[in-house]
């Protein structure tokens, strides 16, 4: 097979020519002509390449592929799709069934938005007709831009949220996710991700069930911090350093606050408990909490609080020797 960006217009005869020769059993060639048919048959492709050549700001477009490969690459032991899509038949058809509309709005709701996104991705990346049209967007002037200029697309957004969802909806199908706290969306079009025993799909991933078992239950089960804990060889452990950074703010405060694992804003007995072990009264422990929340270290659930990871938020204060000084407090 040959191929050229220039017109080629005698690119029949060179085939011809090469074919009589019996050179080649079989001889193609392609101009720019094929090309450009053919990225009109692929968009996300043609999208992707426009922001390689730079007719597109950088880092507003990532292929399907591209996020898969990004968010099973955080760990030695390869994160797997089994850790979303084990024991979730249902969904993935109510999901397939509506990938198949050239327009209008699914709404994913997901223990997590980023479990929302890696299941989303991965049923797309199955199918090839799918994965012609979808693409993630990273910022409004782009998502505006493409818009405009294209039809049928599968899109999705990170890291922004656009302001024109609605318009967008009559030219192409936007998969809209939200995790189980944003409350529940005004959607005919939506897949509610069922809560998972994320155990099982981590024993299909190759640990043993009793390690399986204690990276569940540390996590609880949630998708965010399974590619953090250790067991599971974080390469590039971004949100451990955030943690790091904050702690260093004020570690007894914090100490106090990982210390208790779960409270009630409400109850008057858990306030007044977290005011006598941090010194602090609870409306100042509040602007701590909201950063412990940023990390992605709690959970909450109205006036519920849950701390994340405890048992490796204490190792990471045992290095900072917070422990061996708490008494002394």
């Amino acid at each position: 097979m040959f191929g050229t960006f220039r017109a080629w217009t005698k690119k029949e005869d060179f085939c011809k020519k090469h074919k009589n020769s019996c050179e080649w059993k079989e001889v193609e060639a392609l101009n720019s002509v094929d090309y450009e048919s053919w990225l009109k048959d692929h968009p996300s492709i043609a999208l992707w390449l426009a922001k390689e050549i730079n007719t597109l700001p950088p880092q507003s477009i990532k292929l399907i592929s591209t996020r898969l490969e990004e968010w099973k690459a955080q760990t030695e032991i390869e994160l797997k799709d089994d850790l979303v899509l084990y024991n979730r038949d249902g969904e993935q058809d109510a999901l397939i069934e509506l990938l198949k509309h050239k327009n209008g709005i699914i709404d994913v709701i997901a223990p997590s938005w980023l479990e929302g996104l890696i299941f989303v991705l991965s049923i797309i990346n199955k199918d090839k007709d799918y994965m012609d049209r979808a693409l993630i967007l990273q910022a409004q002037d782009v998502w505006d831009r493409i818009v405009e200029n294209h039809n049928g697309l599968i899109l999705l957004y990170e890291g922004f949220e656009p302001t024109n969802i609605g318009h967008t909806s009559r030219k192409h199908l936007v998969i809209r996710i939200s995790d189980n706290n944003q409350g529940g969306l005004e959607s005919h079009n939506k897949v509610i991700l069922t809560e998972q025993n994320k155990k099982i799909a981590l024993e299909k991933m190759g640990f043993s069930a009793l390690d399986a078992g204690e990276i569940n239950k540390d996590t609880y089960g949630y998708l965010d911090l399974i590619s953090i804990h250790p067991k599971l060889k974080p390469i590039d452990n971004n949100a451990m350093r955030q943690l790091k950074e904050v702690l260093e703010q004020d570690p007894y405060v914090y100490y106090s606050l990982f210390l208790s694992g779960a409270w009630n804003s409400r109850c008057d007995g858990d306030r007044k408990f977290l005011e006598a072990v941090s010194g602090k009264e609870y409306t100042v422990l509040e602007d701590y909490i909201y950063e412990i929340e940023n990390i992605n270290f709690l959970e909450t659930s109205s006036s519920h609080y849950k701390i994340l990871l405890k048992n490796l938020l204490l190792v990471v204060f045992a290095t900072m020797q917070v422990m061996k000084n708490f008494g002394k407090m």
